[in-house]
C-alpha cells in the first residue's frame, strides 16, 4: 500500500499520541505500584527508628519490676490502712467500755 507524504505524517502523529499516551498510562500504573515499595535508604531509617525506639526483653522486665515495686507500695498502704482502721475501731469500743465503768463508778 503506498503512502501519500500526508498519510504518513499523520501516521507518525498518531503513534506518537498512542506512544505518550501509552506511556502516560505505564507511567500512572508504576507510581501506583511504587506506592508500596520503600527506597532503601527510607527502610533503613525506618529500622534505625524502629531499634532506637522499641521495647527490649531488658525494658520490659525493668518495667515490669518497677511496676511491681509499686504495688508492693500501695498493698503495704492498703495493709497499714486496714490496720489504723482496726487500731480505731478497738480504740471506740475500748471508750465506750471506760464510759460505761466511768458512769458505774460515778453512781456510786
Amino acid at each position: 500500500m503506498q503512502y501519500t507524504p500526508l498519510l504518513r505524517e499523520i501516521e507518525k502523529l498518531l503513534d506518537r499520541k498512542l506512544e505518550e499516551k501509552l506511556e502516560e498510562k505505564l507511567n500512572k500504573k508504576f507510581e501506583e505500584k511504587m506506592k508500596f515499595f520503600v527506597t532503601r535508604v527510607e527502610f533503613d531509617r525506618e529500622i534505625s527508628y524502629i531499634k532506637t525506639n522499641m521495647l527490649t526483653k531488658k525494658d520490659f522486665f525493668d518495667y515490669m519490676a518497677m511496676y511491681e515495686d509499686q504495688l508492693q507500695e500501695m498493698r503495704d498502704h492498703r495493709n497499714a490502712r486496714l490496720l489504723t482502721e482496726k487500731q480505731m475501731a478497738d480504740m471506740d469500743d475500748s471508750i465506750a467500755d471506760h464510759e460505761k465503768r466511768i458512769r458505774v463508778l460515778e453512781k456510786r
